[in-house]
């Protein structure tokens, strides 16, 4: 196992690998969650804002991306104004490679990312405490969405 962690190369080929780790990669919890990118995953991604960046973490070893995260600028409305955000999305890792430091390798990405644009940096720390939020928030929208719909 070789883990690299790269920028992501919009090519048929890393769109297939993309869609094949989000499809082998469902949001765990007391509801499995499961957000669907097809048919193109960077085509789906612009929709979420503007500017998008998404690293990936592959294993040359087997030619597969193992991990990979996302984020892209949107305008929101801020305590009444209009102000510029970032926006994390995708943050997935293959099943088979969880507890391998791929976490810690789009952590590092993350951090390094969001400081070269002059964005205040998270911890690592800070990082593994926003996805265990995240997980938890996952869970409750879907609870509440199971439950709106019945």
């Amino acid at each position: 196992m070789n883990l690299v962690l790269r920028d992501a190369v919009e090519t048929p080929a890393e769109d297939a690998g993309l869609l094949q780790l989000i499809q082998n990669s469902p949001m765990q919890g007391m509801v499995q969650l499961s957000l669907e990118r097809q048919p193109s995953f960077f085509d789906s991604i612009r929709l979420s804002g503007q500017n998008f960046t998404v690293k990936v973490v592959e294993d040359t070893d087997e030619e597969m991306i193992v991990g990979c995260f996302g984020f892209a600028y949107k305008q929101l409305y801020i305590n009444g104004h209009t102000t510029e955000v970032r926006y994390l999305l995708d943050l997935r890792i293959h099943p088979e490679y969880r507890g391998k430091g791929v976490f810690k390798m789009l952590a590092k990405g993350f951090k390094k990312s969001w400081v070269t644009d002059g964005w205040k940096a998270s911890s690592l720390k800070e990082m593994q405490k926003l996805k265990k939020f995240c997980l938890m928030m996952h869970q409750t929208i879907c609870l509440r969405t199971i439950r709106m719909a019945k």
